[in-house]
């Protein structure tokens, strides 16, 4: 890019106060970009950004994307075939930093796993009145995908462990004749995850 580019960037942040939180890009932008204006900022006797996050790109049917070469696929394309929490799923499904390929069979695949995972939602939405069963082992299990879940996000964001987190947690709740209290904190954990993820997850709307 133009020198004004990092200059332009260092002023934006200025403005928001130094350091500001979190400053991210793609892959191609750890150098020149980001270095030049991490340089100008320690000229002036500044700290940039506490953290800075890059992420890899999405290719399409395994080659790159290219406008002029009709490669491509927009997000108001993929919406056009799929729902907007499926297209959410699928790209946290691998870590923003690995290159992710672009195919609408796996796009279906997510759609299936996160049916799973919602149709476990819904089923303990409709028995959180009940309370008739055992709450120890679903109590057991919300303990471990809070954990697992914290834990993910802390650990760079590592979205994936936090999907199969929820997978495995759906899969073991689904057999469970569950109890009203264990229930209510499921739903709970489920709704704060869902919250943040992007998907509905304390009713298991679809």
């Amino acid at each position: 890019g133009r020198i004004g580019w990092h200059i332009e960037c260092y002023v934006m942040s200025k403005i928001l106060g130094h350091p500001i939180d979190i400053k991210g890009g793609g892959l191609d932008l750890v150098f020149p970009h980001h270095e030049s204006t991490k340089l100008i900022a320690s000229a002036l006797g500044e700290e940039l950004s506490k953290f800075y996050m890059h992420n890899a790109f999405l290719t399409y049917n395994k080659q790159k994307m290219s406008k002029s070469k009709g490669i491509c696929v927009s997000i108001s394309d993929g919406l056009e075939s799929h729902d907007r929490e499926t297209l959410r799923f699928f790209l946290l499904g691998l870590h923003y930093r690995k290159n992710l390929n672009y195919t609408d069979d796996d796009v279906v695949d997510s759609a299936t796993k996160l049916g799973e995972i919602k149709r476990v939602v819904k089923s303990l939405a409709r028995s959180s009145g009940a309370g008739g069963g055992d709450d120890s082992k679903l109590f057991e299990l919300t303990a471990l995908l809070e954990n697992e879940f914290y834990a993910g996000m802390e650990d760079d964001l590592d979205t994936p462990r936090v999907l199969d987190a929820l997978s495995d947690f759906a899969s073991s709740a689904k057999e469970l004749d569950v109890g009203k209290s264990s229930t209510a904190k499921a739903l709970e954990i489920l709704g704060v995850i869902g919250s943040i993820l992007g998907f509905d997850l304390s009713t298991g709307a679809m």
